[in-house]
């Protein structure tokens, strides 16, 4: 892992500051781990709140309430790992998600030229069913720790997309959380590239008998920055951002 990385990781996280920084512009492809910055506080949010949970996330206030079937396919990959099968068929496995939280950028309009298009995100949050997991994992740290190393990864593995840096713990007011993030052109089931260059995020973490995951993806190295940045309160303090550096740009 990179020193600087490292050390940002291990210092305390800074109180969010009331106005963002300008997240300086690149392509999803120079996105590193290797010049990492202090987190950015996103300026306008919307607040989701879960009273069973004690869970606060402020989100971006340009993102907007989706259909939550689609984030499926994304949760049930980090509950199962890559599926080569339609995502229709998705709906045949086991249901061990609940989302809570599916909201997105609009959607680009049709015809839309790449280079002035509005850049393209989602953030899921959903709950992983606690019968999905092995009974261990609540009594040990171990165990659990296994648990939310697999489901990062598994997460941002699969075609076409090429891991940022090794999967991380830090925490957030106590709670351990993983944390992995991947970056390249996502491909279909039968192996083309259809998509653009996508980066992609995966956080999870243990919070009141349960397992939550936060599921970040965006076409813009900046936004995808501002959407790590995002606050979260688990009642143990102040808020903090939910990964607290920035992916910086490389040449």
């Amino acid at each position: 892992m990179n020193p600087g990385l490292l050390a940002m990781l291990l210092a305390p996280v800074v109180a969010m500051a009331q106005t963002a920084a300008t997240p300086p512009a690149a392509t999803p492809h120079s996105a590193t781990s290797g010049q990492a910055q202090p987190a950015a506080s996103p300026l306008s949010v919307r607040v989701y709140t879960n009273a069973q949970l004690h869970l606060t996330f402020a989100y971006l206030a340009e993102l907007v309430p989706r259909d939550a079937k689609l984030a499926v396919p994304a949760e049930r990959r980090v509950i199962y790992g890559e599926d080569t099968t339609p995502d229709s068929d998705y709906a045949k496995l086991p249901g061990c998600s609940t989302t809570l939280l599916s909201v997105g950028t609009e959607s680009p309009a049709a015809g839309a030229h790449p280079a002035t298009a509005t850049p393209v995100a989602s953030v899921t949050l959903f709950d992983v069913d606690v019968g999905c997991l092995p009974p261990k994992a609540f009594r040990n740290k171990k165990a659990m720790d296994e648990v939310l190393m697999r489901l990062v990864v598994q997460g941002t593995t699969f075609l076409g997309m090429m891991p940022i840096e090794q999967p991380l713990f830090y925490s957030i007011q106590d709670h351990r959380v993983r944390f992995a993030a991947a970056q390249g052109t996502p491909a279909s089931t039968n192996g083309l590239q259809t998509a653009g260059d996508q980066l992609i995020a995966v956080a999870a973490t243990a919070l009141n008998g349960h397992v939550v995951c936060w599921i970040i993806e965006a076409d813009d190295l900046p936004l995808f920055n501002r959407l790590l940045a995002s606050p979260v309160d688990f009642g143990g303090g102040a808020p903090r951002p939910l990964f607290p550096t920035q992916f910086s740009g490389s040449e």
